[in-house]
């Protein structure tokens, strides 16, 4: 629906805890480039990469990054973004 609408996309890939078991793991991780790829998005391989091991940058629950945290995720999320603004998206 975003994409129809004009909207450049941008899938966010996220990470969960290997207490879930290697193979549901490693196909949660991989949902997200399926997903990217499939709708000829761009991708962010991981979110929260570089600090996503680190309780320093995450608020009080654990789950949800920390004001700290902001310019790390800026990081990451900078140079895949920026090749999309100003361009015509696809219909």
């Amino acid at each position: 629906a975003s994409q129809a609408s004009g909207a450049r996309v941008v899938v966010a890939g996220m990470r969960i805890p290997p207490n879930y078991g290697r193979e549901y793991t490693e196909r949660f991780y991989e949902a997200f480039g399926n997903v990217a790829k499939l709708n000829d998005t761009a991708l962010i391989p991981f979110l929260l990469d570089g600090f996503g091991d680190s309780t320093d940058f995450f608020q009080p629950d654990r789950i949800h990054p920390s004001a700290q945290a902001q310019a790390r995720i800026l990081q990451t999320v900078w140079p895949v973004l920026e090749p999309l603004l100003g361009k015509k998206p696809k219909r």
